[in-house]
């Protein structure tokens, strides 16, 4: 005993003389260890089996027998319930099969052990012992925060995507990604990154924006869905690493929603809302580019600007019920005698406005405010209430060097009133002598 006190390892017959460093160095291992020879008999053993495995100096000592430490074991309840004499057989049935072994003991303070047991050439066996516990609970600690991670991504409303960085395939998605894209984990994961973006021309600014900053924030894009029309997405990417892989994180927030509020909340700034028609401030906006391109093509267009002859009296005597109706249906015929590409606008009250780009002859001013007038004489019928009117309209050129939107609207409001003065139920050009 007292050399296991002074150097930390019990001497044994096959460690003599020139070994004396190797014993040294056994009895400081942080590991304990045994050995046992072919009669299972202890033949050595360091001071860490004390320490590791809480076994009392009358239980471990050179000379002790391994059926009586399984014993011993088993009485104070080591190896779990059960009758002694069928577990210390047990376990000495293993040990006579002189084959090696590892496995994890847990003891009965909580304690992770792990044991590995290697026969000896000569017959017997050596046994470790690895103090495993801080391990495993830092396993187990980084076992809990990764499902704690993983509940709280399964839990959020955004979609989450983790792809490899090297060639861009999925390596998880998260339940949110799936109920926004119909798309099963299985149908998703392995697939490339960029087969979530549909349109090519969004790919591309979204790798431009990617290679020029290393990371992307809140980029508007479209996402597929599986059988339906594409939603609409804020895009936020960051590079990051995954057991030592770079890989790129991804969260995918749905704005469809969002957007269609966002795009009819900007309808109703910028249309009339009885008709549905361009309102002043979108008129404005569109006559300024169109005369900003029309300087730049050196082509020419034309405004035509018009109210409606007699609406006020129909407005008082038929009910604004029917004005408004009027209204639409004016809307309605315009469209119908219009060209898509032509803008119009209803100004306020029973004033509207036309802007004519890419004219296709020089008369085509006056062929449209012809189709107008006409369209516009036609009774208008809702129920058993009907009215004719018509419209008197001023048409100013609109040319490279037109003077700009306040002055362009001046001279088509000025034609505008000269053919009211004409009798109504004309067009008029706007010339110099108008003012």
């Amino acid at each position: 005993m007292n050399d296991r006190l002074n150097n930390g390892i019990i001497p044994f017959p096959s460690i003599t003389g020139s070994q004396e460093a190797i014993r040294l160095a056994l009895g400081h291992l942080d590991q304990a260890f045994t050995i046992f020879d072919a009669n299972f008999t202890l033949i050595g053993f360091n001071s860490r089996v004390h320490d590791l495995l809480d076994l009392p100096e009358n239980i471990i000592f050179e000379g002790a027998k391994l059926e009586d430490i399984f014993r011993f074991n088993a009485e104070r309840g080591e190896y779990g319930s059960g009758k002694i004499d069928e577990m210390v057989a047990a376990r000495m049935a293993m040990a006579k099969e002189m084959r090696p072994h590892m496995f994890e003991r847990v003891r009965p303070d909580g304690a992770v052990l792990q044991v590995k047991g290697t026969p000896l050439p000569t017959g017997g066996f050596v046994t470790t012992y690895t103090d495993m516990t801080e391990q495993r609970l830092a396993e187990e600690e980084l076992r809990a925060n990764e499902e704690r991670l993983r509940a709280t991504l399964e839990a959020s409303p955004v979609g989450v995507v983790v792809s490899r960085a090297s060639d861009g395939l999925l390596l998880y998605v998260n339940s949110a990604l799936t109920r926004m894209t119909g798309l099963t984990a299985e149908k998703l994961i392995g697939i490339n990154g960029r087969d979530l973006f549909p349109r090519k021309d969004q790919r591309s600014d979204l790798m431009s924006k990617w290679n020029e900053q290393g990371s992307v924030e809140g980029f508007e894009i479209q996402v597929k869905c599986d059988g339906q029309e594409p939603f609409w997405a804020h895009l936020t990417m960051r590079p990051d690493s995954m057991d030592g892989e770079k890989v790129i994180l991804c969260w995918i927030d749905d704005v469809t929603e969002r957007r269609r509020v966002r795009e009819q909340l900007r309808h109703m700034a910028l249309h009339d809302p009885l008709t549905g028609l361009a309102n002043h401030r979108l008129f404005s906006d569109e006559l300024e580019a169109v005369l900003a391109r029309l300087k730049r093509s050196k082509r020419n267009g034309a405004l035509l600007y018009f109210d409606l002859d007699g609406f006020k009296q129909v407005n008082d005597t038929l009910g604004h019920q029917f004005g408004d109706y009027l209204l639409q249906e004016t809307a309605q015929r315009l469209h119908k005698v219009l060209r898509e590409t032509d803008s119009v606008a209803r100004l306020g009250g029973d004033e509207f406005a036309i802007i004519l780009e890419d004219l296709p002859s020089p008369r085509a001013p006056e062929t449209v405010a012809a189709k107008i007038l006409h369209s516009l004489s036609q009774p208008f019928i809702n129920g058993d209430r009907d009215a004719t009117i018509g419209a008197s309209i001023g048409i100013a050129p609109l040319k490279p060097n037109s003077s700009g939107v306040d002055h362009v609207i001046h001279q088509a409001d000025r034609a505008m009133y000269r053919a009211k003065a004409l009798g109504k139920g004309a067009y008029i050009y706007y010339s110099e002598d108008l003012g």
